[in-house]
Order: structure tokens, then C-alpha cells, then sequence
């Protein structure tokens, strides 16, 4: 039986994992998700009418990083004069992406959600119009804050995490936020899976 593309580069980046981590040993990864179902259509139709028009509203959407990145992060919280975060913490976020070969200082960009922006449908186009203005081939929300304000849900972010959506057609996935994985290792597994599914929306956006 024939595998779609995206699959046999899911299959080739479980392999690397393989060898990298665990000495050849097959390890327990995630199931594939085909292109085609890892998508959620109702998120895209939801915010088509909301960023038909030019916002009346201003907001300070603090940013940082490269002018046209490949990867939009958001945060909520964190942010820190030189980009993200600071310390150990900034470290062992640049893992993350050293593990998906991805040099996230010079392809990403942050901006910032704080937790008391107003949730209306003319504040949320400021900061669609503020993604658009990136035009990243994929954003990536670290942690429940982010991920609800751009998707218009309040939906667990253990429930929404897994799957790939879309904002005005840019794919958007949610993860946790690195200062809580640095505080619970047992949430590196689920975010490696994130990153792998990032790797592959990067490789063929």
C-alpha cells in the first residue's frame, strides 16, 4: 500500500528519533495524521467574516524577532527585551528546536497575548492583522492562553494540543509553553510530537 508524502517524512523524522535517542531501538511515537483530517475547517470559516474589514480598536501587541519569520510564536507571558525567555528556561526552549534542525533565532518571530486583552471580535482582528503583517508559514501558540484567543475557544489546551488548525488559512498549533514543560518532564513527549508536526508544515507549506 502507498504512503502520501507527508507520511513517509513523518515516518523518516520517527526514524531519525530512533536512532538519535534510543540507539536504533523503535520507540513509541505518534500516530500520522493525514493532511486531510488534521485540519479543522469550522476554526478557519469562524474567523472569516471577523477579518473581512480593517479594525477600529487599537492594541500594544509587544513583538519581537525576525521581520519575515518562518515560525510566529505566541506567548502570553515571558517576553523579555532580547526576544523570549531568559536563562535556562531560553535554553531549553532552543533544544526544542535544535531537535527539528530548525535555528530558531534566525526563522521565528514572538508576539504577545497577554492574558487581559479583550476577546471581541474587532480587538481579535488587530491581532490577526498584526499575524498577517508576518506571513509566517506556521504559528505556533505556546501555552492555553494564545491558543484560545486565536482560536475562540476555552477548550483545554490538553484537548486542542494534537492536531494542526488553521487561522485565516495560516496552520496554527497549540503546545505548552516551555517554563511548564521545564517544570514537568512528562510534557516533553507530547510537545516533541508537536515539533515534529511543525517540522513537516514548515517543510511543505
Amino acid at each position: 500500500m502507498s504512503i502520501s508524502h507527508s507520511e513517509e517524512i513523518w515516518n523518516n523524522i520517527n526514524l531519525l528519533e530512533d536512532l538519535l535517542y534510543n540507539g536504533g531501538f523503535k520507540r513509541n511515537h505518534g500516530e500520522f495524521i493525514p493532511d486531510n483530517e488534521i485540519y479543522v475547517p469550522a476554526v478557519q470559516e469562524e474567523y472569516k467574516e471577523e477579518i473581512s474589514s480593517e479594525a477600529n480598536v487599537e492594541l500594544n501587541i509587544p513583538s519581537y524577532g525576525v521581520t519575515q519569520p518562518t515560525v510566529l510564536i505566541t506567548v502570553d507571558s515571558g517576553l523579555n527585551t532580547d526576544g523570549l525567555y531568559e536563562g535556562d528556561i531560553r535554553s531549553f526552549m532552543g533544544k526544542w528546536f535544535d531537535g527539528i534542525q530548525l535555528d530558531w533565532q534566525a526563522v521565528c518571530s514572538y508576539i504577545q497575548i497577554p492574558v487581559n486583552y479583550p476577546t471581541d471580535p474587532e480587538s481579535r482582528k488587530v491581532v490577526i492583522t498584526e499575524i498577517k503583517k508576518y506571513n509566517p508559514k506556521a504559528i505556533l501558540c505556546f501555552g492555553q492562553n494564545p491558543a484560545s484567543y486565536l482560536l475562540g475557544t476555552k477548550v483545554s489546551l490538553e484537548v486542542l494540543r494534537g492536531q494542526v488548525y488553521r487561522v485565516e488559512n495560516y496552520p496554527l498549533l497549540p503546545t505548552y509553553a516551555p517554563p511548564l514543560v521545564y517544570k514537568d518532564p512528562q510534557l516533553k513527549r507530547p510537545v516533541w510530537e508537536d515539533l515534529k508536526r511543525l517540522r513537516g508544515l514548515i517543510d511543505y507549506a
